[in-house]
């Protein structure tokens, strides 16, 4: 399953332009946890799950704001990411604990467990 840590794009003033993650530019379909430290801004990073069978262009891949995250790092940490980033799943706190250490781990600065807030596109 194909996870990328992403930069925030959008300035949240309209459904048009609001908060999302920069892969939105390249695929319509995902699920997100927001790790930003302010969501009133678009400064930060939010962790994407793209949907299952949708195709990430190559060059989503070469574009600076996403980078790809190693599955087997996230699983490793003990989250076990399913068909959707689960509502139910965030909520726990050692689950947003574990996924604040994978988002620590690629943005390269420490981020809190309160930081991680959840979001779905289809």
């Amino acid at each position: 399953m194909p996870l990328y840590l992403c930069r925030v794009i959008g300035d949240g003033k309209t459904p048009e332009t609001a908060f999302r993650p920069a892969i939105a530019d390249f695929v319509n379909r995902w699920s997100v946890l927001d790790a930003r430290a302010d969501a009133t801004k678009a400064d930060g990073w939010m962790l994407v799950r793209v949907k299952d069978g949708v195709q990430v262009p190559a060059r989503a891949l070469d574009d600076p704001r996403i980078r790809a995250v190693d599955k087997a790092l996230v699983e490793g940490l003990g989250v076990q990411v399913d068909a959707r980033l689960s509502a139910k799943k965030i909520e726990s706190l050692c689950a947003r604990k574990l996924l604040a250490e994978v988002a620590s781990v690629r943005i390269g600065r420490q981020v809190s467990p309160d930081e991680i807030r959840t979001k779905f596109a289809d």
